[in-house]
């Protein structure tokens, strides 16, 4: 079992608290922190001393315990969604009080809430800056590069999003925005798009995105509290608990942890207890009307964005059943290719091209002018000019090719079961790993194909990745 892996903020450990990595362990207190925060605010209503100093004791230490937690997880997503969750029961508060122009003005300053209020933020405060939180948020404006990424990341998710509307299907994300949008020279690994909403969006699509969004808008309009209710401040606090947690994923692929979902499930839950009275129709639609409008035109908004983004691109892409089955980039050609470009068919092997074979393709596409269709096999090589074979794939072919054939890094076989009459460009890895490039040499030797050559990939073993640009010398010969 691999050790856990440590992050770290300079030479300050970032807290997990068991989790996977500091971000999903933040979630967790973000979302408990409004709770406490709204237990603080309303205990100085209690009409006994005593009540009041055991509530206010219990909900002052949860409060600065919970912000403690959260902040030795250095998490900025976390903090920004519990700053978010205070605000939202702080506003509440001030709105259910209806006290107006008191509370802001220098009455406030004559009461105890306002100056114990005041020392918990500024303990919190004084804390991060001690840990140095601050200077870590501020290297956010100063171009953190995890920052920067992030925004290059999520633009390029909203045109996945746009090119596939149906969505890359689960845990697919990462993977295919490497192969097939990350810019070629870059090589930072992804496994998500380092957001919960986007990551979802560019998994499951539009359809189910909206059908979700949707659901949430109602179930607010729904269970929002209404001034002078009687459980509005329970309600208030679980809706900061929970805008906590939804704005907390804006930032980390966070909402993928199963155990994250505790708390805003329970708070879900007890919204729905909370409103199980029948609300006037009028009420719920007062408010769903305009938040489906503001949701909507986010999404037109994103969808724009995604339009743009596509629209830059200069590269088309097709899509349909890819090469693991899920759906996936089958296609891609530049935009200004002609009608007479050569279409270049290409059956991948990772084990030889690497795990983001499709840049490789897509700078052969970019490179040569050319359309790359991406094949699962020999019979869906109908429609091409030439036709590359990968590693293992050599074994699936079968009978009289009529193509130019080019094998890169092909697997050893017991016997050849195919005519190449077009001619056959053999590729052989210098470092021979495992025995292919004497195996090929010594099958070459008994055959007779018609005009069959043979290079060797200078400096590289089975994975050729690194000797690309001696294949695109190869796939650019008449």
């Amino acid at each position: 079992m691999d050790p856990p892996v440590e992050y770290f903020h300079g030479e300050m450990l970032r807290w997990s608290f068991g989790f996977e990595n500091p971000n999903k362990a933040a979630v967790i207190f973000a979302c408990l922190i409004p709770i406490f925060w709204s237990g603080w605010l309303a205990s100085w209503r209690l009409t006994t001393k005593l009540q009041m100093a055991a509530a206010l004791t219990a909900c002052g230490i949860g409060s600065l315990g919970m912000w403690l937690c959260l902040l030795v997880t250095f998490s900025r997503g976390g903090i920004i969604g519990a700053l978010a969750g205070t605000v939202l029961v702080t506003g509440w508060a001030k709105y259910e009080r209806g006290c107006g122009s008191a509370c802001v003005g220098k009455e406030v300053l004559k009461r105890p809430a306002a100056w114990w209020s005041v020392a918990i933020l500024l303990i919190v405060l004084a804390a991060s800056l001690l840990l140095g939180v601050g200077r870590r948020s501020l290297e956010a404006i100063g171009g953190d590069a995890s920052v920067g990424n992030r925004f290059e990341l999520w633009k390029k998710a909203l045109q996945m999003a746009y090119d596939n509307p149906a969505g890359f299907g689960v845990g697919n994300s990462g993977g295919e925005f490497m192969q097939w949008y990350q810019v070629l020279d870059r090589t930072e690994g992804y496994r998500t798009m380092v957001n919960s909403y986007l990551t979802f969006l560019v998994e499951h699509g539009w359809f189910i995105m909206a059908a979700v969004l949707l659901a949430g808008t109602v179930f607010w309009a729904w269970t929002w509290p209404r001034r002078g209710e009687r459980l509005g401040d329970l309600k208030a606090a679980l809706w900061g608990s929970l805008a906590a947690f939804l704005v907390s994923g804006i930032f980390s692929t966070t909402m993928e942890e199963p155990t994250l979902f505790i708390v805003p499930a329970l708070a879900v839950f007890a919204l729905t207890a909370c409103s199980i009275r029948p609300v006037p129709p009028r009420g719920i639609w007062q408010r769903t009307v305009p938040s489906l409008a503001v949701a909507s035109g986010l999404c037109a908004l994103l969808f724009a964005v995604g339009w743009y983004e596509s629209g830059e691109d200069p590269l088309r892409r097709e899509f349909g059943g890819g090469v693991t089955g899920e759906r996936s980039v089958v296609a891609i050609e530049p935009k200004a290719t002609s009608d007479a470009a050569e279409v270049l068919g290409v059956i991948p092997d990772a084990t030889v091209l690497g795990p983001n074979w499709g840049k490789l393709l897509r700078d052969a596409a970019l490179r040569g002018g050319r359309k790359v269709l991406i094949l699962r096999n020999q019979q869906s090589s109908m429609n091409v000019d030439r036709l590359v074979v990968c590693g293992e794939a050599v074994s699936q072919l079968r009978g009289e090719i009529d193509q130019p054939l080019v094998l890169v890094a092909p697997a050893m076989l017991n016997a050849i079961e195919f005519q190449p009459r077009a001619g056959m460009t053999v590729l052989l890895p210098e470092i021979d790993e495992d025995g292919r490039a004497r195996a090929w040499r010594e099958i070459l030797e008994g055959v007779s194909f018609p005009k069959t050559k043979v290079e060797e990939l200078a400096g590289v073993g089975t994975q050729i990745d690194w000797a690309w640009e001696q294949v695109l010398q190869v796939l650019t010969e008449a």
